[in-house]
């Protein structure tokens, strides 16, 4: 009996330290310049914008993270989060500016990105325009 608890434990202790599934999210935050967002191909706004921020994040399935940038007079936040099962992904662009303590949702939820697809979205701000590139993929932690 007592080298069954032992295994037993040791079972555990394994199982405890194996790999979790986890998401890779990179972001890359560019400042677009004086392109035509709409009609550009993408790689010539990307040619014509500067990268202000490129943060990579490995977030546990389920769970989700957060990217706040700007300045004294106003601040984006991206929020990420992937479903349960970690099949998709969802985001969400808040904005804050120096007179408010609150965010304001800037895009509603998009849910149901399909994890290892990246997507382009815009958002501007103060008179500047923010192009974000997301993408997930599944990794181990």
């Amino acid at each position: 009996m007592k080298y069954l608890l032992i295994l037993l434990l040791s079972t555990c202790s394994l199982l405890a330290q194996a790999e979790q599934d986890a998401i890779e999210y990179k972001i890359e935050i560019y400042q677009a310049n004086e392109v035509d967002l709409i009609e550009a191909p993408i790689e010539q706004i990307l040619a014509n914008s500067v990268l202000l921020h490129a943060p990579s994040m490995i977030v546990n399935i389920g769970e989700s993270a957060s990217i706040e940038f700007g300045d004294e007079e106003a601040q984006l936040k991206l929020d990420v989060k992937s479903d349960k099962k970690g099949k998709s992904y969802s985001f969400e662009i808040s904005q804050r500016n120096s007179a408010s303590e609150t965010w304001s949702a800037f895009t509603k939820d998009a849910p149901n990105i399909v994890v290892g697809t990246g997507l382009f979205i815009t958002a501007e701000l103060l008179g500047h325009t923010y192009l974000f590139q997301i993408s997930a993929d599944r990794t181990k932690t």
